[in-house]
């Protein structure tokens, strides 16, 4: 299962995906990095706009993944990407150095307690101007205690959650500017137990959600996929 989860990791599950809106203003010749890259698809897609000199960074810190996203670069002939060991609290880039900051579902996993850390990261590596273009999931409402400590719904990008308005407060107290947070209305309990194995998103999410506490949830009272945006001005 474990190693199922990495393909299915929340970058590639479909809670947020929207990479189009996310580097739909990526221009060639600009620096990308994507946080909580996995597998590297982001990057490689990404790789094609900025040009051969420029390069797309995938963060992780999962050593399999970063040598499955560097296979993966290497089968596709991609020079002009690189993949780095470093928590996303803590980017072992140097500063003023990127574009576009974007993710994907992955900092709802980063501890509370190191989001705004997070931010000040994100917020130190981009370069005057740059942006920050993310998909995550946010909460709508605190979640009940017993949700809290239910591991598969952490895995499944909902106990880990802030909310829009911690979020808001965050990066505009690292000085990003223009913070702008668009709930998607994605129905997410799509990835719920589904009736045929057809239907199943993977074998690893079925039993993720056989949690009898979350069985019966409408997810979507709890939580929302959001588009983040906001730039770097000063």
């Amino acid at each position: 299962c474990r190693k199922r989860f990495w393909i299915h990791y929340p970058g590639t599950i479909g809670y947020s995906c929207q990479l189009e809106s996310r580097i739909a203003n990526l221009k060639e010749g600009e620096t990308f990095l994507d946080l909580g890259s996995g597998g590297g698809l982001d990057i490689f897609l990404a790789a094609k706009r900025v040009g051969p000199r420029r390069k797309c960074i995938g963060v992780n810190m999962n050593d399999k993944i970063l040598e499955l996203a560097q296979t993966n670069a290497t089968k596709g002939g991609y020079t002009n990407v690189q993949f780095v060991k470093a928590l996303i609290h803590d980017l072992q880039l140097a500063s003023e150095s990127v574009d576009i900051v974007s993710s994907n579902c992955v900092l709802n996993l980063v501890p509370e307690a190191d989001k705004f850390t997070m931010f000040l990261e994100i917020a130190r590596v981009l370069r005057l101007g740059g942006r920050l273009a993310i998909s995550d999931i946010l909460l709508k409402k605190p979640l009940r205690e017993d949700l809290l400590s239910d591991v598969s719904l952490y895995v499944g990008c909902i106990s880990g959650a802030s909310t829009p308005e911690q979020y808001r407060e965050w990066m505009t107290s690292a000085e990003l500017s223009n913070v702008t947070l668009v709930d998607t209305k994605k129905d997410l309990n799509v990835y719920k137990l589904t009736g045929s194995d057809q239907e199943k998103p993977s074998e690893c999410l079925y039993s993720m959600f056989q949690s009898p506490s979350i069985r019966g949830l409408d997810l979507n009272d709890y939580a929302g996929s959001y588009q983040i945006y906001a730039v770097k001005n000063k």
